[in-house]
């Protein structure tokens, strides 16, 4: 289907001129409900605009054999949705170029008469066609807005065929000639099929809360030796910290306490848990690190300045207060250590 002026939906040219030939050796086309039902699904009333769109179409046939044009059983009817916009522009997706069905021809009917007919196939009581497209951005444009969408097709329906004895395909004739010998034969006619208008939005997606946070490490001297406080502290520089998102540690370490940190220090790494990097700094020993989404994690340094290795931890949880505001997280954390280097 494509349109024309206006943004019409109508007929191909080649379909379009067999009916003409019918409306002019039979009058006007009778105004007939279509057998053939199209249901349009949503898979959301709402998307983000970082979603796929998620559409299927369902083509359904009533609870008889259904006579309809060449090409209809293997129409992509996601490409006949038109999408209306919250301004009332309707758009749709580009056409997709196909072979043009052939124009009418002269076949021979049961009682040996010569009519017009075209080329046809036949839609079986109940079948369905399932179309479905996992994000129809591939095919529209779809910012952030409020859209309704239909699906309007053509759909030429006829009342008797005759196979072709050469080709063994089907040709459905366009006048009503057969309807003067049986009444009940069903007229052909030509008709704008459409589905039910469902409605959805998209949204612009919400971007990450983040904040930075500032992790100030000192070191505090005890025992013989050890200046008096407050001078017996100072910052703690050149300390790497690995800042650990705690979701995504193994069960094996989880709760992170004391008796895993070293398991966890050699474990991480950027598909286990590692977001980032950094040392603490030599005027203030402090770590930074910078837009952090939030969520719950484990800063965890290693220090290797007395006798012996220690883990040095501090977490932040996603309740933190500064995750609202443009505040860093300020965390603190403390190392212990006698004046001369030996653990305390």
């Amino acid at each position: 289907m494509s349109y024309c002026q206006g943004r019409k939906p109508c007929l191909n040219a080649s379909l379009a001129m067999g009916l003409l030939l019918l409306s002019g050796a039979a009058g006007a086309l009778p105004d007939v409900d279509s057998p053939v039902e199209i249901d349009l699904i949503t898979a959301q009333a709402t998307y983000l605009d970082t979603d796929p769109v998620k559409l299927e179409v369902r083509v359904t046939n009533g609870p008889a054999d259904t006579l309809v044009q060449e090409g209809f059983l293997l129409s992509d009817f996601l490409l006949q949705i038109v999408f209306t916009d919250a301004e009332g522009n309707r758009f749709r997706p580009p056409d997709q170029a196909g072979p043009e069905p052939q124009g009418p021809s002269g076949r021979t009917d049961a009682s040996g008469v010569r009519r017009p007919a075209v080329a046809c196939e036949r839609l079986l009581a109940g079948d369905q066609i399932v179309n479905r497209q996992d994000d129809m951005r591939v095919f529209v444009d779809l910012p952030p807005g409020s859209y309704k969408a239909q699906v309007v097709t053509s759909l030429a329906i006829f009342g008797e065929s005759v196979g072709d004895p050469l080709l063994g395909n089907l040709n459905c004739f366009l006048d009503t000639a057969q309807r003067a010998v049986t009444p009940n034969t069903p007229a052909p006619f030509d008709a704008n099929v459409v589905s039910n208008t469902v409605s959805f939005k998209v949204v612009p997606a919400q971007p990450a809360m983040q904040s930075d946070i500032e992790l100030h490490v000192e070191l505090i001297e005890v025992g013989s030796g050890a200046p008096p406080p407050p001078d017996n502290k100072s910052p703690l520089a050149n300390v790497l910290f690995k800042l650990i998102l705690k979701s995504k540690l193994p069960e094996v370490f989880q709760p992170p306490n004391h008796k895993n940190l070293a398991q966890i220090w050699n474990a991480v790494g950027p598909d286990i848990g590692l977001v980032a990097t950094a040392k603490t700094d030599s005027q203030m020993g402090i770590a930074r690190f910078f837009g952090v989404d939030k969520d719950a994690y484990l800063l965890l340094g290693r220090y290797t300045g007395s006798s012996e290795t220690r883990f040095i931890r501090s977490n932040v949880d996603p309740d933190e207060p500064e995750w609202e505001t443009s505040s860093p997280i300020m965390k603190n954390a403390v190392v212990v250590q006698n004046h001369k280097g030996r653990k305390e």
